[in-house]
C-alpha cells in the first residue's frame, strides 16, 4: 500500500526503479494548479444542504485543503507546495544510513515547525466542529497531521497519518511530543539555529504542509540529530511518510467507521494516494453517497455515485453550521 505524509527532500537517486515510480506519484496530475475557490453561490449551499438531507449522517474525510486556510499550505490545491517543486521525503529515506534526507528534513523543521506548531483552526476546523455537536456530521478520518480538527473541538476523529505534534523512536517505540524533541534540536544545533535566524530563515522560508520548511541554498551539514534518550535509537515524526504502510489498526477503524456511516463527504482532499481513496471505493462498492467537496481534480471523479462540487470547504462548513443554528463559529480567535 502506498501512502503520502512527508516534508521536503530533494535527495532523489535518479536511477533508482523505486524512486522513479513514486516520483511519478507525486507529480501534480495536471501541469497548472486548479484556481482558487469561488465565493460559494446560493446554488451550492442548496444543492448540499438537500444532499445532507438524504444522507443520513455522514462520515467526514479531510485532507491538506481544510487548513489552508489556517496558514498551512496544501498540495494540489492553487497554492499547493507541489507546483512549487516540493518533493517529499519518502520513509527509506528518512531512515537510510546515511542521514543525509534526515539532516535535511530536520533543519528545515528546525525553520518551520514552530509556525505549523502556533497554527490555530480557521472557521471551517470550527463549523465542523459544531456540526458534529449538533449531529449533522458523524467520525471524521483525516490525512492531515497538524492537529487543528482536535483543536477546534471535533470530537471522534481518526489521524489516518498519524500527528505530526508526536515522536516515536522506532527502536523501542518509546513516545515523546514533537516540541519538547524540537526544543532539543534548537539547544544541540545552537550555532546554526542561529546563522538561520540571522539569515532571515525564521521569517522567510517557506512553511511546508507537515512542518518543515523550504529552506534553500544553506549549509546543514553541522545539522545535530538527538537520538532516543531511552535507547539511542532514531526518532521519527509519529506519522506515515510517503512509501509506509498505515497502521493496520487505524486502517481497521477507519473501515469500521465507513460501514457505521450512512454516507461520506471528503473536502480538501484530491484522493490521490491510496491510503483515503479505498475509503471512497470501500463507501460506493457498499452502496453509500459519497459527497466531494474539492477544488481541483479528484481520483474519484467520474466513480458511480460520486457526486463532486468544486467549492472551497471554509465557506461550505461555515455556512452549514450557520444554518443549522452553531454557534461561536465567526470568533476572532478562528477567523
Amino acid at each position: 500500500t502506498v501512502v503520502f505524509l512527508s516534508a521536503t527532500a530533494r535527495a532523489w537517486n535518479s536511477n533508482s526503479p523505486y524512486v522513479k515510480a513514486t516520483s511519478k506519484l507525486l507529480r501534480p496530475s495536471h501541469p497548472k494548479p486548479p484556481p482558487p475557490p469561488s465565493t460559494l453561490t446560493d446554488a451550492d449551499f442548496n444543492f448540499v444542504r438537500a444532499w445532507l438531507d438524504e444522507a443520513g449522517v455522514p462520515l467526514l474525510v479531510t485532507g491538506a485543503g481544510i487548513s489552508v486556510d489556517s496558514g498551512i499550505p496544501d498540495y494540489r490545491g492553487s497554492n499547493g507546495s507541489y507546483y512549487k517543486d516540493h518533493t517529499p521525503i519518502t520513509h527509506d529515506q528518512y531512515i537510510h544510513e546515511s542521514g543525509d534526507s534526515r539532516r535535511r528534513y530536520w533543519s528545515r523543521s528546525l525553520v518551520g515547525y514552530d509556525r505549523f506548531a502556533s497554527a490555530e483552526p480557521n472557521s471551517g476546523h470550527v463549523a465542523m466542529a459544531q456540526l458534529q455537536k449538533l449531529g449533522v456530521i458523524g467520525t471524521t478520518i483525516t490525512q492531515n497531521v497538524d492537529g487543528l480538527h482536535q483543536k477546534a473541538g471535533l470530537e471522534d476523529v481518526i489521524n489516518l497519518h498519524g500527528c505530526g505534534h508526536d515522536m516515536t523512536c522506532l527502536s523501542c517505540k518509546e513516545k515523546t511530543t514533537r516540541n519538547e524533541y524540537h526544543e532539543v534540536l534548537k539547544a544541540e544545533n545552537k550555532e546554526l539555529w542561529a546563522k538561520l535566524v540571522e539569515a532571515g530563515w525564521g521569517d522567510e522560508a517557506e512553511t511546508r504542509p507537515d512542518g518543515d520548511a523550504d529552506l534553500q541554498n544553506f549549509d546543514i551539514s553541522s545539522m545535530i540529530m538527538p537520538s532516543c534518550k531511552s535507547c539511542g535509537g532514531m526518532l521519527k515524526p509519529d506519522v506515515v511518510f510517503f512509501g509506509a504502510n498505515v497502521d493496520p489498526e487505524v486502517v481497521r477503524d477507519c473501515y469500521e467507521a465507513c460501514d457505521k456511516a450512512d454516507s461520506m463527504i471528503v473536502a480538501g482532499s484530491s484522493l490521490t494516494v491510496y491510503s483515503s481513496f479505498r475509503f471512497v471505493r470501500h463507501m460506493v462498492k457498499a452502496g453509500k453517497k459519497v459527497l466531494v467537496l474539492n477544488v481541483g481534480p479528484t481520483r474519484s471523479d467520474g466513480m458511480e455515485n460520486v457526486t463532486k462540487l468544486e467549492i472551497g470547504t471554509t465557506q461550505i462548513f461555515k455556512r452549514l453550521a450557520e444554518y443549522y443554528g452553531a454557534e461561536g463559529v465567526d470568533d476572532e480567535e478562528f477567523s
